[in-house]
This record gives C-alpha cells, structure tokens and sequence, in this order.
C-alpha cells in the first residue's frame, strides 16, 4: 500500500492524527530530503523508518528502488512540504503505482495555495494555479502577458527571485491587486497587500533580501477593497 501524503508547510502542529498513524505503521518513508524527514519524524516521536529519498534530481533513478518498497510492504511518500506531486516531486511515484496497480490512498493536510488564497481575501471560486514561475524573464513576463484577467492566480516564487518577479509584474499588471505570503503558518507568518507597484514598493523599502517560503496571489482584474 502507497499512502501519499500531506505534511506541515511550516508549523509542525499541523500534524493531523492521522499523518502521524500512517507513518506510525508504515515501513519505508519516500521522502524529498532526509533530514527534513527525521525531523518530522523526531517531532512526532516515530522511529526505525527505512528512509527513501525521492527528489528532482534522482526521482527517475530511485523509481524502481521505490517500486520495490511499494510493492513488498505499506510505505508513505512525503515531501519537505505540503501534497506529493503538487510543485514537488512525486508524481511519477503515483503513476508507478497505478501502472503497477498497487493500491494507494491520499492523506490530505496543509497546503501553500489554499492558505494563501484564504489570505488574500481575494475572490477564489476560480483560481488558477501555476506553480513555481519560470527563471528567465522572457518565459515569466510571457506568463504575466497572458494571465487569467478573470481567474485569481497563485504562484511559488523563491525569495532570491521576488524582487524581479514583482518589477516584471509592475510592468505588465501594474493595476491588479497582490498579496505576497511569506512563511505561512510559522513564526514570522506575513501577508504584504496592495498592487503589483505598492508590493514592490514596500520590499524595496526593506533592507537585504527577503527569506522563507514565498506565495503571490492575483487579484482578478477590477478587483479591489
């Protein structure tokens, strides 16, 4: 049996009980990184888990060593945060185990896009979701070009790039309300609101670069308090 499942974007409390029975009782822990895992599994006071890493750089290579683990016995795919397979490694794992007909079932928790669309307190009866933006700024300004004039729109961005994702999108949607996450659900938990220019601005204002986890939610356009 595959379990697929959620874990903590951040706040380890997050943990519901029934995360904690599945990786109580499964054998292997398909994880995106070890040290991560134990520290999840440290916190929840589990112990004697074969540790599998599953990440962008060998998920293809460690497939039939996961197939293996799979098929013989129950094992739990988590990532460093949030849904296996959503902007983190795992989708192949699922794809596996339906080709193989193995059976699995999802442990659903915590999720970065649902948060921040509650945050945003932006319309979010339709969204659309387009993961992690690309790096180079021909592809990224392309998306903000054609992006969903009716659809709230939610994306990853790394705190290393924000700063040139937010000039792009003063430039192209210079008018459409932002709300920029920050570490959701932890200690320095923030949500910066205003246009594409106002957002900008503010981290413009702010000493050295931002750190933590990143999500930006869109308003549609015409939207505003």
């Amino acid at each position: 049996m595959l379990y697929v499942c959620a874990t903590p974007i951040g706040n380890l409390s997050d943990v519901s009980e029934r995360l904690r029975d599945v990786l109580n009782k499964a054998e292997y822990v398909i994880c995106e990184d070890s040290r991560r895992a134990s520290k999840l599994l440290g916190h929840l006071g589990i112990k004697g888990k074969k540790l599998i890493v599953n990440n962008e750089f060998n998920e293809k290579k460690a497939l039939s060593k996961i197939a293996r683990a799979f098929s013989q016995s129950d094992a739990a795919l988590i990532t460093d945060a949030g849904m296996p397979g959503i902007s983190d490694p795992g989708f192949i794992v699922v794809r596996e185990a339906i080709r193989r007909g193995i059976p699995f079932s999802v442990v659903p928790g915590p999720s970065a896009v649902v948060a921040a669309l509650a945050a945003s307190g932006f319309p979010c009866e339709r969204f659309c979701f387009e993961g992690f933006l690309p790096k180079t700024r021909a592809k990224r300004c392309r998306i903000f070009k054609e992006l969903s004039k009716e659809k709230t729109t939610v994306f990853f961005e790394s705190p290393y790039r924000i700063r040139k994702t937010l000039e792009d999108m003063a430039k192209y949607i210079p008018e459409r309300q932002a709300a920029l996450c920050r570490e959701l659900t932890k200690r320095f938990e923030e949500v910066i609101r205003g246009n594409s220019k106002e957002v900008l601005s503010e981290i413009n204002s702010r000493e050295g670069s931002l750190k933590g986890e990143i999500t930006v939610v869109v308003a549609p356009e015409g939207f505003n308090f």
